[in-house]
């Protein structure tokens, strides 16, 4: 950690990747998130084609309180959607235009005087 520096995650949104999240429709055909297990912080095996990819879960709450905790300051956070070629692009994201997919944070480390 230098001073002055800055610390910047961009990472699947916590509320799509947390255990047993999933989109929900319902009865209308609207898309609804169904949260999971979200306030549990724990890691997971998930299928991807032929393999696995390891997923690590640590909710908005413990992001952005364990990097103050180490001394950075917030200045800007960022949440996305799917992007307009994902939810063309036929991979199954028509109506999940208001389910966050992205976290972006920038963290700043003020210089010491």
């Amino acid at each position: 950690m230098e001073p002055g520096g800055d610390l910047l995650v961009v990472v699947n949104h916590p509320v799509t990747t947390a255990p047993g999240s999933e989109p929900l429709v319902d009865p209308d055909g609207e898309i609804l998130w169904r949260w999971g297990t979200y306030l549990v912080t724990g890691s997971w095996e998930h299928p991807a084609g032929r393999r696995t990819v390891r997923f690590h879960h640590r909710p908005v709450s413990a992001l952005l309180t364990a990097a103050a905790t180490a001394g950075w300051h917030l200045a800007h956070v960022v949440e996305r959607g799917p992007s307009d070629a994902a939810l063309d692009g036929g991979e199954g994201y028509r109506g999940h235009e208001q389910c966050p997919t992205l976290l972006g944070v920038r963290w700043t480390l003020p210089a010491t005087p």
